[in-house]
């Protein structure tokens, strides 16, 4: 809380959505040791009067004109491309300030040059679904969209997430929110029987 208090002052922080993360020793590999992450979204701007967030859900998915649709898919594609091709500066300039705040270029790039170097070439890019919200809670008013995507590498066989984009009073969209899962080809071929249809059904692989 300390750490959230100072990245939202002078505005009141509040806890969001948190999520974990586990990499545990491979057998016989005692170099690396286990290590637990916890990711915390945190929300600014919540009047001290309101008390705690009630848990909330969003709200009815709402329809998009096809100009809305195609611009979102535009923008997808223009941002998987950036990545893809090392265009770090590019692919970063799509994401809205708020985001930007929460993570450094430097960061987010080395992030990306990681993952890149790890994945291999990219062989498929897909997206599956996108669903589209109207004010919905805890974040800026305005018109939202969910894209969900799935994607193969070289050595990623098995990734998947979704992109947020918010809608601009000039029509535009950037980027407020990525989460992605993945599983590489080596992880992949230690695990049992039965196992990897699971690890998808928890990805939400679709």
């Amino acid at each position: 809380m300390p750490k959230a208090a100072e990245l939202c002052a002078p505005r009141r922080a509040s806890f969001g959505k948190h999520a974990f993360e586990l990499t545990e020793t491979i057998a016989g590999r005692k170099d690396k040791p286990t290590v637990l992450m916890l990711r915390q979204d945190i929300v600014c701007g919540v009047a001290s009067s309101e008390g705690p967030l009630p848990a909330q859900t969003l709200p009815a998915p709402r329809t998009a004109t096809p100009d809305q649709v195609q611009r979102v898919e535009q923008q997808t594609r223009l941002y998987f491309e950036a990545k893809d091709q090392g265009r770090y500066t590019g692919a970063y300039e799509l994401m809205a300030a708020s985001l930007k705040q929460g993570m450094s270029f430097e960061t987010w790039k080395e992030k990306a040059t990681a993952f890149n170097a790890k994945a291999g070439a990219v062989e498929l890019r897909m997206i599956s679904k996108i669903t589209w919200y109207h004010n919905p809670p805890q974040v800026e008013p305005g018109l939202y969209a969910a894209v969900d995507f799935t994607s193969k590498f070289a050595e990623v066989d098995v990734h998947c997430g979704f992109l947020a984009w918010r809608e601009q009073l000039d029509g535009t969209f950037v980027l407020v929110r990525e989460e992605e899962n993945y599983l590489d080809k080596q992880t992949q071929q230690k695990l049992k029987p039965g196992d990897l249809e699971k690890i998808r059904q928890q990805f939400k692989c679709r």
